[in-house]
């Protein structure tokens, strides 16, 4: 028997997938999406965007960053939590978590600290070297 899956089909699942999960977001997700959308901590978010083979929560493209809010179901999905996570973080990923109850009941101390977040990486890349300095040493 071929299990082969054509690509194309398993992206438009993929595709179909995240703009359900749009629709339907939690309480906790919508929460956020309100404070971190259309720049108001001043850096642009996509929500419910892949990377890989896995769909995050929120994502900033520019800082490389992953905000997820967990629900009740990440109590049974820990194992898988982990290795995404690890895989995330093996691709140069930064990830934020936070619980449903701290999105819904500590919202200025989630966003001060994704605010605190951004700045820190914001900072790294605007002082990283843009390209390699030339063979030989000297300036460019």
């Amino acid at each position: 028997m071929n299990f082969y899956c054509d690509h194309r089909l398993y992206w438009r699942i993929v595709k179909e997938r995240r703009r359900r999960l749009r629709r339907h977001m939690t309480k906790a997700e919508l929460v956020l999406w309100q404070e971190i959308r259309k720049r108001k901590l001043g850096y642009r978010f996509q929500r419910q965007t892949s990377i890989g083979f896995f769909i995050v929560d929120f994502y900033c493209k520019w800082l490389r960053l992953v905000i997820e809010v967990d629900g009740p179901i990440h109590y049974f999905q820990k194992e898988y939590d982990h290795a995404r996570e690890d895989w995330l973080r093996r691709q140069g990923y930064s990830i934020l978590r936070f619980t449903n109850d701290e999105v819904l009941f500590d919202r200025d101390r989630v966003k001060e600290k994704i605010r605190e977040v951004c700045r820190r990486l914001d900072g790294d890349l605007k002082n990283s070297p843009s390209c390699p300095p030339p063979l030989g040493g000297g300036t460019v």
